[in-house]
């Protein structure tokens, strides 16, 4: 499509592709917007269809239709059909022919704009066209990734793909590498002829339904073993992409010429050759005055989707998009993850990716799985985000992945690396699902640790607690996690809210009475006035000549006492004694009345802060309205039995020294006498609330009774392993982790006692710790989880008044304006029905009477005439 703009004649010529609905749209689109905005080209807008029919003579002739003189050519002419490509370069070489200034887009191989004179350098400009850049990505995917054996599969939308220059690049980078056209009903054939060859990898670049297609075949053909890449070019989004691509550049063309025109820099009446003529040497001179090239690389443009970056060289023109990359899990359940990896920046003859995430080149796995394996059966429990269990729906299996799963990945590529042992972990859940806790009667552990310790498995992969008695039966690595404690899990404080709570302060029934005095005192108010002989209603004709002259009817009486509660004050109190009685005790109630109610609306606004929920171990043993327990059998409850224990022990130990030490120094004894007693039990306590309350036999349990809480101040609360109670909050937005974790404890891989395998282990642990990737692995399987809620902080709600208490008062403002404008709308109708009245009853009284003569005055004598004809209607 090319656009013929004409600023003398008014005349705007559209020559576009038959297909390239896209474009003609979006610059027919553009082109009326700038007219709107700037009024001064073309009003009108001649559209001419190009195909591979049309001549190079028809295309001049077309320029000059009407004679026109064209202004500027924007040339969107691209090649989507690799068979029919002849007229591709036509517009062009016109273009150059004439010395017409044309922005062209698309000039994927420009062979016609070669060797250009520094004049044409000003007027001829080409734009890459968007998709031509995205074709860029596959450059640095390719070297990212270190891709060997590919195939490329591309549509018509991106036939420039087999551009010469473009496949030797790709050429450099790969060992193999295979083009495939995708047509609408050959995607099996494609996908077949795919499958005779040794490729690892397919990149897509392409409209999606063409990619949807090409996804159900995978399974069908028995291809699905590859490592797909796709770069998706979404039928929505990509016409969206480039329809802004068309619709800026041609604002950033429109708005340049204007500036050169305003400049004085663009010649008004341009002067062409004839078709097929060269330019003369007067129509040169000309043209030497527009530097279109060299003020587009000034000024700068910004589109929608990327600054236009304009360097007034032939191929180096272009837009700087930013493309997001994403891995998509296809096999997750309940739905398809998204995890954005990087962002790939566009730039001169190729881009820059940019990683977001931590980079984990899967890759490099796959390829030590040519070597021979050495097993390792690996015990493991589930959960999260550590130790995730899910169904592959292409494999139709299901597999385990997470944070620990990661790191065993991490640790065979370290170990490959280092000793060139291809490590296998094969995974199974312990059968008891705990972590590992000794019989006191029998000696023998269950759990994780117990499996290592009947030799059933080598190693324990998941969130262990490396403990000196488990030492005893198991030898651990070095840690891999921080430190992990004990930790509360609770409800959400939720604040009680009320939109009128400026209203609940005072009681309803003392509302009502607040209400009945107020009618009563302005009714008396009233009374007085009008009863008593020293008001100003019984005395006009005294007060006549005062200025304030205050009568004190019923309305008056109740705006008075409703003005003066407030600090503007009710103006002007009454002139009779009986009515300053009245006032005076009005006054002295509201005074009384307005400092209570400020007082326990403060009261009632700050209340809730000043109980904050339970923050840490002291203060939930110290409390008695929250009921708490841990996990029956657990590690936390392990803890608390054993301090429990220490305390009774102490107890026993000062008992026994300060009274039944028959053989102590009485001088001893008495020091020992001088203990406070009791000495402090707040783990046996707790323990018996424990038991009291009701031990929950899992966390899940634990975790519904939290839920089943009214709020963080009663209810329940649980004493749980810390990743568990976060892993909770993070994908609950009405729990919250409270307090700073205790009886901390490092996280590190079990293996079976006196094993070699534990020094190989740690030292690929090391390996990855001194790399920073555990740190990496941290963020990503925590903070940038995708099951992780974006939850409101709990603890914003105490920064202070939240509208949902006061916005009542805004109720009340916008009421009483509406009420306002209610009111004068009614007073506006009133007085024109009234008016309307009065005139209908003067046209009635005009109607049936006559006219009467006016008496002569007194003392007028009659030869004046005036009085005697002077009438009355």
């Amino acid at each position: 499509s090319c656009i013929i703009l004409n600023q003398i004649s008014s005349v705007a010529a559209l020559a576009v592709d038959s297909h390239n609905t896209v474009a003609q749209t979006a610059i027919s689109r553009a082109i009326v917007d700038f007219e709107m905005k700037q009024n001064k080209f073309a009003q009108h807008l001649r559209v001419l269809k190009i195909n591979e029919k049309s001549s190079e003579t028809d295309l001049c002739k077309a320029l000059f239709a009407n004679d026109s003189s064209p202004s500027l050519l924007i040339d969107a002419t691209i090649r989507t059909n690799i068979e029919h490509n002849e007229y591709y370069d036509s517009m062009k070489r016109i273009a150059r022919e004439l010395g017409l200034p044309t922005v062209a887009i698309g000039t994927t191989n420009n062979e016609q704009w070669q060797d250009l004179t520094e004049v044409e350098k000003e007027i001829l400009v080409d734009v890459k066209s968007v998709t031509e850049t995205i074709l860029n990505v596959a450059e640095e995917v390719i070297a990212q990734y270190n891709l060997r054996r590919i195939a490329i599969y591309y549509d018509d939308s991106f036939a420039s793909a087999t551009d010469s220059k473009f496949v030797s690049k790709l050429n450099n980078l790969t060992k193999t590498l295979y083009l495939y056209h995708l047509q609408d009903d050959d995607c099996a054939s494609t996908l077949n002829d795919t499958k005779q060859t040794n490729i690892t990898d397919i990149l897509v670049f392409g409209a999606i339904e063409n990619l949807n297609k090409l996804l159900e075949m995978p399974i069908k053909t028995k291809i699905s073993q590859y490592d797909h890449r796709s770069l998706i070019k979404d039928v929505s989004n990509s016409e969206k992409v480039e329809a802004y691509f068309y619709y800026d550049l041609t604002r950033f063309a429109l708005q340049i010429v204007d500036e050169l025109i305003s400049k004085s820099l663009w010649p008004l009446k341009l002067m062409f050759p004839g078709c097929g003529q060269q330019l003369s040497i007067e129509q040169k001179k000309q043209r030497v005055a527009i530097k279109m090239g060299s003020e587009m690389n000034i000024e700068g443009f910004y589109g929608r989707y990327g600054r236009f970056v304009i360097e007034n060289q032939i191929r180096h023109n272009y837009q700087e998009i930013t493309l997001k990359m994403s891995k998509v899990e296809l096999w997750r359940k309940p739905s398809l993850v998204y995890s954005k990896e990087a962002e790939w920046v566009s730039s001169f003859d190729s881009g820059n990716i940019i990683f977001t995430s931590p980079i984990f080149k899967g890759r490099d796995i796959s390829k030590i799985d040519e070597h021979p394996r050495q097993h390792l059966t690996t015990v493991t429990m589930i959960q999260p985000p550590f130790v995730m269990k899910r169904y592959n729906s292409i494999t139709r299996q299901h597999e385990y992945f997470g944070y620990c799963i990661e790191l065993l990945d991490r640790m065979r590529l370290a170990i490959y690396n280092k000793t060139g042992i291809n490590y296998w972990f094969d995974l199974y859940e312990v059968p008891d699902g705990k972590y590992g806790a000794k019989d006191p009667a029998t000696g023998e552990w269950n759990g994780l640790i117990g499996e290592l310790q009947k030799r059933k498995a080598r190693v324990a992969i998941g969130p262990v607690f490396v403990m000196a008695e488990r030492e005893s039966v198991v030898d651990f690595t070095v840690p891999y996690y921080d430190l992990v404690g004990i930790s509360l899990l609770m409800k959400k404080p939720i604040s009680d809210s009320h939109l009128f709570k400026f209203l609940t302060v005072l009681d309803n029934s003392v509302w009502l009475r607040i209400g009945i005095f107020y009618f009563l005192s302005s009714t008396l108010i009233w009374l007085t006035n009008i009863l008593s002989p020293y008001s100003a209603i019984n005395n006009r004709e005294r007060i006549r000549n005062e200025c304030h002259r205050r009568e004190f009817t019923w309305s008056e009486s109740l705006w008075f006492c409703m003005t003066s509660l407030t600090p503007q004050g009710g103006g002007e109190a009454p002139r009779n004694p009986s009515g300053k009685i009245t006032v005076a005790v009005w006054w002295f109630f509201g005074f009384t009345i307005i400092a209570a109610y400020t007082a326990n609306l403060a009261a009632f606004l700050t209340v809730s802060r000043l109980d904050p929920p339970i923050e840490n171990i002291d203060h939930l043993s110290e409390q008695f309205r929250v009921r708490y327990a841990t996990v029956k059998d657990s590690l936390e409850e392990i803890y608390f039995r054993r301090r429990a224990h220490i305390e009774r022990e102490f107890f026993k130990s000062w008992q026994r020294m300060a009274f039944d030490g028959v053989d102590m120094d009485q001088q001893l004894r008495a020091e020992y006498a001088l203990w406070d007693y009791p000495i402090v039990n707040k783990y046996t306590k707790m323990l018996k609330q424990m038991e009291i309350t009701g031990m929950p036999e899992t966390f899940e349990e634990g975790m519904r009774r939290v839920l089943a809480s009214y709020s963080a101040h009663s209810g329940f609360v649980l004493v749980g392993e810390a990743t568990k109670v976060r892993w909770a909050k993070y994908t609950n937005c009405e729990l919250i982790q409270s307090g700073n974790e205790f009886s901390r404890k490092p996280m590190a891989l079990a293996v079976a006692e006196n094993d070699t395998l534990k020094d190989v282990l740690s030292s690929a642990i090391l390996q990855l710790l001194n790399e920073r990737k555990l740190e990496a692995m941290k963020e990503q399987w925590w903070n940038e989880n995708v099951e992780k809620k974006q939850c409101e902080d709990h603890r914003r709600s105490s920064d202070g008044i939240s509208i949902k208490n006061i916005g009542g008062i805004f109720v009340v403002i916008f009421g009483g304006v509406g009420f306002a404008l209610t009111s004068v709308f009614l007073e506006w109708v009133w007085g024109k029905m009234k008016r309307y009245f009065v005139s209908n009853k003067v046209r009635t009284f005009r109607g049936t009477t006559e006219s009467v003569p006016l008496s002569k005055p007194p003392g007028v004598k009659e030869s004046n005439g005036f009085f005697s004809n002077f009438k009355f209607n």
